[in-house]
């Protein structure tokens, strides 16, 4: 039986390691963009100039159709617009952790795998941090302005609770975009080329979820929810954080999102593992 002095020893060991790979994740990341900007800056600045207009472009339609309706689903203007700010931000952070699923088939088919596996350290986090894309600071600009303006406007003033609740739950929405994008991603190691797949589950339901599911005919809502939970990324969160649910009803949620996403992140880990096992390189 470990003693306190044990435990604790433990702790420190996995805080060091923690901080270790977060201090990695940053470096690469340094001198990835630092590389990038030299040669291509003025690319990366009108990259992401371009995401923070095409997303104005989305919001000025939501506020145009929102000009023939009082409401969406009983959201008003105001709650579409915290709605879509938590589905864009977690989209935004999931993109720039796990952007290298777009190049999964040169990773996995044509083997560029290999290079990552020949390096003293997780290859997952080396990948992650190597394809990190800063060029979505733009929708993470847009979505924390959402955030201010949608808050303003509906005259909510949050307090430590609600803050560390809504970080909870941002954290967890992205952790299911993380897991919808990815585990598509990681089925080439034994399907071969699943890019068509993997886009599917990236991009197809992303416009569907930037308006309350209620909008939709009650099959709609039941495959959002249960068989596809993209749902579970903005709507449901939103519910709890705008107070559209009585109290039983939000702890339930909120149990249900945690159970879900942490569920997808040890699909994600288990399938890495086993993907790495099943990995033959490009040679065969």
């Amino acid at each position: 039986m470990e003693t306190g002095y044990q435990k604790s020893n433990h702790i420190r060991r996995l805080i060091g390691l923690i901080s270790w790979y977060i201090m990695l994740y940053g470096k690469v990341i340094y001198m990835n963009y630092k590389s990038r900007l030299k040669y291509h800056g003025k690319k990366e600045f009108f990259h992401t100039l371009g995401m923070f207009l095409s997303y104005g472009a989305d919001i000025f339609v939501i506020w145009m159709s929102m000009g023939l309706f009082k409401s969406l689903g009983g959201f008003n203007f105001s709650e579409v617009m915290f709605l879509f700010s938590i589905e864009l931000l977690a989209y935004s952070l999931t993109n720039s952790v796990v952007w290298f699923v777009s190049d999964t088939y040169n990773l996995i088919v044509r083997g560029t795998l290999d290079g990552f596996l020949t390096k003293p350290v997780n290859p997952f986090v080396l990948i992650s941090a190597k394809y990190y894309e800063i060029g979505y600071l733009g929708q993470f600009a847009v979505s924390i302005t959402l955030l201010y303006l949608s808050l303003k406007n509906l005259a909510i003033t949050w307090g430590s609770f609600e803050w560390i609740l809504y970080i909870v739950l941002l954290l967890n929405s992205t952790f299911i975009y993380i897991g919808f994008t990815t585990i598509p991603a990681l089925l080439a190691f034994w399907w071969g080329n699943t890019e068509k797949l993997t886009s599917i589950f990236r991009w197809s339901f992303k416009q569907v979820i930037q308006y309350p599911i209620s909008i939709y005919p009650q099959p709609i809502r039941v495959i959002l929810t249960v068989i596809l939970p993209y749902a579970l990324i903005n709507y449901y969160p939103s519910l709890v954080l705008l107070k559209k649910t009585k109290l039983l009803l939000s702890i339930w949620i909120v149990s249900l999102l945690l159970a879900v996403g942490f569920s997808l992140l040890l699909i994600i880990r288990i399938m890495w593992y086993k993907g790495l096992k099943a990995y033959e390189s490009s040679g065969g």
